[in-house]
Order: structure tokens, then C-alpha cells, then sequence
């Protein structure tokens, strides 16, 4: 996915992202190049950007859940759902 996102002009770039699965997004996002990351995080919604880094998390850092804060609200994070995230 992340050497489709590559190629295409940024508009078209937009449109091929939401066709991805919403699970994959933070991995294609460590993927893209910088350029191309700024791109699709401004197409995306803060609950979808959310979701997709609080996916990363636990592998980065595995307290994440119980300490993270979001710039949004200092509650303590949820773990994401994927069923309350839409494109």
C-alpha cells in the first residue's frame, strides 16, 4: 500500500487512502515518506488518526493505554475501536 501512495499526485493519493483498510493505517503511515505522511494525516479525521496511532502504540510503547494523552482531552486513552472510526 505504502508504494501506491507514493506515486500519485496528492489528490489522487486521497482517494486511493480511503480505499484502504482502516486497520493498516498506521503502518502504511510509518511507511509513506514524510511528504506523502503530511498528505494523508490532513485527510484525516482526528478520531481516524487517533485509532490509527493508538494501533502503534502498544508495539512502541507498551504502557500506552494507561498514560497516553490526547492533545483533544487529558482523559486517559481508550484502546481503539475500529467500529466507531469511519472514512
Amino acid at each position: 500500500m505504502a508504494v501506491l501512495l507514493e506515486s500519485p499526485s496528492p489528490k489522487e493519493r486521497v482517494v486511493v487512502w480511503k480505499l484502504a483498510e482502516p486497520e493498516d493505517d498506521g503502518d502504511v503511515l510509518l511507511e509513506v515518506s514524510e511528504a506523502v505522511r503530511e498528505t494523508l494525516i490532513e485527510s484525516m479525521g482526528k478520531d481516524e488518526l487517533l485509532a490509527a496511532v493508538e494501533d502503534l502504540m502498544p508495539t512502541i510503547w507498551p504502557n500506552w493505554p494507561t498514560i497516553c494523552r490526547t492533545r483533544w482531552s487529558m482523559k486517559p486513552c481508550k484502546p481503539a475501536t475500529r467500529k466507531n472510526v469511519s472514512r
